[in-house]
């Protein structure tokens, strides 16, 4: 008797779970740990190159850094 959960059954069948969501393009990570996709608004800082999502940098500010 090979009793076997169904998700295993499934990934060893298909290379993946039938029910698995695509998930969107990574492109990197901020200079605060954030990910960074593909569709995401982010600014480069000139001076040391770093990125910074476009609503981290609106967070920031508005806490007057």
């Amino acid at each position: 008797m090979n009793i076997e959960h169904p998700i295993i059954t499934e990934i060893n069948r298909y290379g993946y779970p039938k029910d698995m969501v695509r998930q969107e393009e990574h492109f990197g990570i901020d200079f605060y740990g954030a990910e960074i996709l593909l569709e995401d608004d982010y600014v480069e800082d000139k001076n040391s190159g770093e990125l910074i999502l476009r609503e981290k940098s609106r967070t920031i500010s508005c806490r007057g850094a």
